[in-house]
């Protein structure tokens, strides 16, 4: 289809788009406008029809002829509404008497209308009137024979108040009729739209030749350049925006040219590289294989007993590194066959391979990486049980790849390998590799088997690697006959399953067995256990206040103290570093102590072993831990090191993680050893704050006829700031006197002894609590030490039925009344004691009544927090008091405890978060 027809066809559906759905929404709107203002009309209509033939048949007392005669005079004044769609209009007796009932006294009709047949008689019969009075609506749609279209009937009862009606108004109005003038309306505007269309079209077809021209050019010119002609150009004729484009496509072709020239030359220069690059991976390899041969030489001297009978974890770790680098030294040789043989074929050593046994070899060299990060290995295969055909090291290469990566990205759980008999394929076995790590997001998993693909956007920079694993790990299977996929659910772990061939079928129907090319061989693609990968474990780093600590590191070799730097600052540790043993202790004389020292043992002018005998005459190993660093591993040099002083060992060289580990270890060690000696120290000073204490609170709660009283007092830990005293002046006449010293243990109790000496000193002021708390301050003012005291004192005399309260920024005194069911708060406002001298105080009085209990208490209730840090509040503490108001005081205290403890969940001390103090008094009388 041309522009021209689809600039034609779009020009039209805009207009049909713009113009069709807002006015048919418009004439639908308006029809129901009208219907609804004609409905409403009609309907009030007939009511007043109705009602006007009631008032006609009263004012003519009842004689039928003459209402009927008015009736047919009245109705007459709505024929002007048969221009406006009236059908039809009567009124109706209703009558007790049947030969009058039913009779219709007065009608009119549009002799338009075909209704006489509907309404010809002059009375109705039972059947129809029943009809009418069934109506359930003002009116209801209903259709007339030999009458086209819809009608709406009106009907309303004309009655007296509480009585039958004894006539009925009814009219008829044509939907069409009413609804004509929107019709037309409508078509109108229809037929309007349709010649816009049809101008619009005819325009738009003259015109659009001036913009479908420019098209078809660059449509040509785009086809030319398609063919290679990139010297073609097209001419420009305007300068609006296809006149841009024109001379864009212009500039584009040279462009393009240019650029293909590039890649030419590029290609070229690719070529050259990728021959350099099989020289390099050849000379690479070679130079390869002499210090692997070495490795391998060295662990096999080892094992045969160069250096003596080892134990035998020992000897099975040498043999762990021979196999490894055997297995390195024939993917040494296959590099070097790649690079000779590209695109060529690659030998596979065919023979029969136990997976339990194969699965155990790659669990074994793996255990540390899994250990490390508390994984369980669970081999599922049973010894015997599964044996495939292949090549060994192929097969364990692609066990190592998938084991390792499960490793790589599980932090807790366990990686299984299992196997699965006779499945579709009853030649093939099928492995299963299944972890608890991660996951793969779905929208990564089908490419997660191509080369540089990752599990998503992050993995390379959490965990590392190429992604080249597993494509290598593909194309083994592949080259084995097999397949591989993977099953996965996102954060819940994965599963890798491979098949491999239980005979030598497949290998006998194949003339030559590829292998791909790869351009790049990492970590990920070899040996998982090899150093670097080791250095991708996750270490548990320090939960400490501020940095991790200082670590002064000790050692003359460039290197090592460079490495030692970057493994350790990037755990957050600040590095100090001294070249040798004097300048070492030079350092420890005149800077602050370091957390740690890192100690090589083997140093020019001092050793190690010197620089920690002389460290430990000053500085005792809690104070000071030492790791030696040490290139021996001899039990006697190991010895040496630990009688000079030395807290741990590591050899040279040394892997990451097992560093780290064993300094975090001394560093925490340190610090549990001096969170101890201040746990000592809290502990002895919170004993003698206990002892204080106990010397200062009452004992027991005076006993005096009309007062019952209890007190509750449960500290923060061993003891806080919260004090209590009576002061008894008479029988059912006292002072209570509460308040709460801002901190806890020995200040806070020396402060709650001087507030005792205080009150004492104030209790001739007893029945004016504000005097009273006016004398504490100024007495307290000066020797508190910047610290402050909320409190309360309350004098109750029970004879006269009165309470006198003032308070020092304290919480109200609660009383609740048993005789109205009420609860009170009463509360006189002051500052601090301490805060300011010469503070003043106010009394507050309350008419106190027989059994009322007065509450007295600190903010321990108030502020004790759950686990969402919500508070218990003041009203949760209310409610608690009405609920549980006929509770003996014991049992009252007893519960609010309770309803503490359950409201801030279960502690490891199980104290509360502050000191709670609660004094009960009940009047008896």
């Amino acid at each position: 289809m041309s522009v021209r027809i689809k600039l034609i066809l779009m020009t039209i559906i805009l207009i049909l788009f713009a113009v069709l759905p807002l006015s048919l929404f418009f004439f639908d709107r308006q029809e129901q406008t009208i219907l609804n203002n004609i409905t409403q009309q009609h309907k009030i209509t007939a009511r007043i029809l109705a009602q006007s033939t009631l008032n006609i048949i009263l004012m003519n007392g009842g004689d039928i002829e003459t209402t009927s005669v008015d009736a047919k005079e009245m109705i007459s004044v709505l024929r002007p509404f048969q221009k406006e769609g009236l059908v039809y209009a009567d009124a109706i007796l209703l009558s007790t008497k049947k030969q009058f009932n039913g009779r219709v006294l007065a009608a009119i009709h549009d002799e338009s209308f075909n209704t006489k047949l509907m309404y010809s008689d002059q009375t109705l019969s039972s059947e129809a009137l029943d009809k009418i009075k069934k109506i359930r609506k003002d009116y209801e749609d209903i259709i007339l024979p030999g009458v086209k279209g819809r009608m709406l009937e009106f009907t309303a009862f004309g009655a007296l108040s509480g009585k039958e009606p004894l006539c009925i108004g009814r009219i008829v109005i044509s939907r069409e009729m009413v609804l004509t003038p929107m019709k037309e309306l409508r078509n109108f505007v229809l037929l309007t739209s349709a010649v816009a269309m049809l101008i619009v079209s005819f325009i738009g077809f003259l015109f659009s030749r001036f913009i479908s021209k420019p098209v078809e050019k660059l449509t040509e010119a785009v086809r030319s350049i398609e063919e290679g002609d990139y010297d073609h150009k097209i001419k420009i004729d305007s300068r609006d925006e296809l006149g841009g484009l024109a001379e864009t496509f212009n500039n584009m072709g040279g462009i393009i040219k240019n650029k293909i020239m590039e890649l030419e030359d590029t290609n070229r220069a690719l070529s050259r590289m990728d021959k350099l690059k099989d020289e390099f991976l050849a000379n690479t390899s070679h130079e390869l294989r002499t210090p692997i041969h070495g490795i391998i030489g060295i662990a096999d001297s080892l094992i045969q007993g160069v250096a003596g009978d080892l134990p035998s974890d020992v000897r099975h770790n040498l043999q762990m590194i021979v196999k490894s680098g055997n297995r390195l030294s024939r993917l040494v040789n296959d590099i070097l066959d790649y690079s000779k043989l590209k695109h060529a074929d690659i030998n596979l050593k065919l023979s029969r391979v136990d997976m339990h046994s194969l699965t155990e070899v790659v669990f074994s060299i793996l255990k540390p990486l899994a250990q490390n990060k508390y994984l369980i290995l669970k081999n599922r295969i049973e010894p015997g049980e599964a044996y495939i055909y292949g090549d060994e090291n192929r097969i364990q290469q692609i066990l190592f790849n998938l084991v390792g990566n499960a490793i790589k990205f599980t932090d807790e759980g366990e990686i299984t390998v299992r196997t699965i008999m006779g499945g579709i394929n009853t030649e093939e076995l099928e492995i299963h590799v299944q972890d608890t790590g991660i996951g793969i997001p779905p929208d990564r998993i089908h490419g997660i088997f191509d080369s540089f693909q990752q599990g998503d956007g992050s993995i390379s920079r959490k965990y590392g690697g190429t992604g080249l694993g597993l494509a290598i790990t593909r194309d083994l299977v592949t080259l084995h006959g097999g397949t591989i996929r993977v099953e996965s659910v996102h954060g819940h772990g994965s599963t890798f399953i491979f098949t491999l061939p239980l005979t030598d079928r497949f290998f006998k129907s194949q003339n030559d067995i590829m292998i791909q090319e790869y351009t790049e061989v990492s970590e990920n693609d070899n040996l998982h256990f090899m150093p670097d990968e080791v250095h991708a474990l996750k270490v548990l780093k320090m939960e400490s206040a501020g940095s991790a600590g200082t670590i002064l590191i000790v050692d003359d070799e460039e290197v090592n103290l460079q490495v030692l730097t970057n493994y350790l600052s990037l755990e957050g540790f600040r590095i100090e570093i001294a070249t040798g043993g004097v300048e070492a202790l030079n350092y420890m004389e005149t800077n602050e102590l370091p957390d740690m020292l890192l100690l090589d043992v083997m140093m020019p002018v001092m050793s190690g072993y010197e620089v920690c005998r002389i460290l430990r005459e000053k500085y005792p190993s809690y104070q000071l831990p030492i790791l030696m660093l040490t290139a021996k591993n001899r039990t006697q040099d190991i010895m040496t090191g630990f009688q000079a002083g030395a807290n741990d060992y590591i050899t040279k060289p040394f892997d990451r993680s097992e560093l780290l580990s064993r300094v975090q270890n001394l560093i925490s060690l340190k610090w549990s050893v001096k969170s101890y000696n201040e746990l000592s120290l809290l502990k002895e000073e919170l004993s003698i704050a206990r002892k204080i204490q106990q010397a200062i609170i009452p004992a027991d709660t005076p006993l005096m006829k009309g007062l019952t009283i209890e007190a509750l007092y449960e500290p923060m830990l061993a003891v806080g700031g919260d004090f209590y005293d009576f002061c008894r002046v008479d029988e059912g006449i006292m002072g209570i006197f509460i308040a709460d010293v801002t901190g806890h243990g020995v200040p806070a109790a020396i402060i709650g002894s001087m507030l005792k000496a205080a009150f004492s000193m104030s209790r001739d002021r007893a029945s004016d609590p504000a005097a009273l708390l006016k004398n504490i301050n100024d007495v307290m003012f000066n020797h508190i030490s910047g610290r402050f005291v909320s409190a309360s004192y309350t004098f109750i005399d029970s004879s006269r039925g009165k309470l006198i309260t003032s308070g020092a920024a304290h919480w109200p005194v609660y009383i609740w009344r048993k005789e109205t069911r009420e609860m009170f708060e009463v509360m006189a406002k002051g500052r601090l004691i301490g805060y300011q001298e010469n503070s003043q105080y106010v009394n507050r009085e309350f008419d106190i009544r027989k059994e009322d209990r007065i509450c007295f208490f600190t903010d321990g209730i108030i502020e004790e927090r759950n686990a969402q840090g919500e508070m218990f509040g003041e009203d949760r503490f209310k409610r608690y008091i009405m609920e549980n108001r006929d509770l003996p005081l014991p049992e009252f205290q007893a519960g609010l405890i309770d309803a503490l403890g359950k409201w801030s969940g279960p502690k490891p001390d199980e104290t509360f978060e502050d000191d709670i103090t609660l004094i009960l008094v009940d009047i008896t009388e």
